[in-house]
């Protein structure tokens, strides 16, 4: 890939077309045993409609489709993607379906953090337990009944957290499953609408942050790749989700590393870095933005983060002005130049002006606006490399090294 997110990692797989498929079976099937489930064997093209829920999302209705059987994991693995682009990019960075990307053969188990997690213990018989881990939680799982090839199981831990999910043999995957954590609240609850074989046309996975670059290829990760289940952090009534586009790197962050006395609270050790950011609406519930919008504000070092009418707003369209230039030279520190030089300052043609710090944001514009004006420019800086710079690419008459 050309780019990748410079925080967090995204990839997404354009996986080959399925249409014409010859290598899927006539049915998605278990053992018809009732004693006793083994674990099915899937084919190209197999599919499972599903109605995902959250606290904060609700019904969401996905198609996972089987898109490679012998490629992942050494040929030991599954890849489950989804049929529609759009959901790919959404449930990428919702991130609240636990059954994409890889799962494996020989237990049906989906990755978290690089490891394959057993949420299932072929075969299923009545009264079999075991344990694993999940949601960054341990689990005690126990089927408490088998009839018909469907499985009924729960899964406990110790903070009074529960899991109870149906694995169905006759449709070979779960017809429910549903998270439910100590306080009560049902954290995801997935549910099956429909299920079926043969699935044709193009199927998607995304798995962490080239959506920007619009660089999709299936040649691998170009990082390090994370897997992950769930996050609330899903936007409420009131808010939107957006993703970062550019950020602000300003001298405030290291006062706001600080213990200082400063005008806002410093920015708490292990806390995300704080920042002037801009980036593009993917998700509204607010009717202050919508989708695809642009936004800038006061935000986090992140890939993806909830806003608010409070927190961002709406960075305005301007001819033959980039995003990139409306968010840094035209959005604080070109009118702090514009208007301290011009409005204050006063400067009269054939004048001198001395700029301290000419080699930072505000003061190299200054300078800039100083010479268009006619005046003498004098920079002051801290580097003989930028005494350089802005002699020979801003144009100051003179610069001095104050160190």
């Amino acid at each position: 890939m050309a780019r990748g997110a410079s925080v967090g990692v995204m990839l997404v797989i354009l996986l080959t077309s399925m249409t014409g498929c010859t290598a899927v079976t006539d049915g998605i099937t278990g053992n018809s045993r009732s004693e006793e489930i083994s674990v099915p064997t899937w084919e190209l093209g197999d599919y499972w409609l599903y109605t995902f829920s959250t606290p904060d999302y609700s019904d969401d209705t996905t198609k996972l489709v089987v898109a490679t059987t012998d490629i992942e994991e050494d040929g030991t693995a599954y890849m489950l993607a989804i049929s529609s682009i759009g959901e790919a990019r959404r449930h990428a960075v919702l991130n609240h379906n636990p059954f994409l990307g890889r799962i494996t053969h020989d237990q049906l188990s989906p990755f978290e953090n690089g490891e394959a997690k057993d949420v299932l213990d072929f075969p299923l018989k009545k009264n079999k337990a075991w344990s694993f881990s999940l949601f960054e939680n341990d689990w005690n799982a126990v089927v408490s009944s088998v009839d018909s090839s469907i499985a009924s199981i729960r899964a406990t831990s110790s903070d009074g957290s529960s899991i109870d999910y149906i694995f169905d043999g006759n449709i070979a995957f779960f017809s429910s499953f549903i998270w439910t954590d100590s306080e009560g609240v049902v954290q995801l609850r997935m549910k099956n609408a429909d299920n079926g074989v043969g699935h044709t046309g193009d199927v998607y996975f995304v798995r962490g942050g080239d959506l920007y670059s619009n660089n999709w290829y299936n040649n691998g990760p170009d990082a390090e790749i994370v897997d992950s289940f769930f996050v609330s952090d899903h936007p409420k009534d009131g808010e939107c989700l957006f993703q970062l586009n550019y950020l602000s790197l300003d001298p405030t962050n290291r006062i706001w590393m600080s213990d200082e006395k400063q005008y806002m609270p410093p920015v708490e050790l292990r806390d995300p870095m704080r920042g002037v950011v801009c980036g593009t609406i993917l998700e509204s519930k607010t009717p202050a933005f919508k989708k695809g919008d642009i936004v800038s504000g006061i935000g986090t070092w992140s890939d993806y983060q909830i806003g608010s009418p409070e927190s961002v707003g709406l960075l305005s369209e301007v001819d033959n002005v980039s995003v990139m230039d409306a968010f840094a030279t035209l959005a604080l520190v070109g009118p702090s130049a514009y208007f301290c030089l011009l409005d204050i300052g006063a400067p009269k043609a054939g004048g001198t002006i001395v700029v301290s710090t000419a080699a930072g944001a505000v003061g190299s514009i200054a300078g800039q606006i100083a010479k268009i004006k006619g005046c003498r420019v004098v920079g002051l800086t801290g580097s003989d490399e930028k005494c350089r710079w802005i002699k020979e690419e801003l144009g100051f008459d003179e610069a001095i090294n104050y160190k």
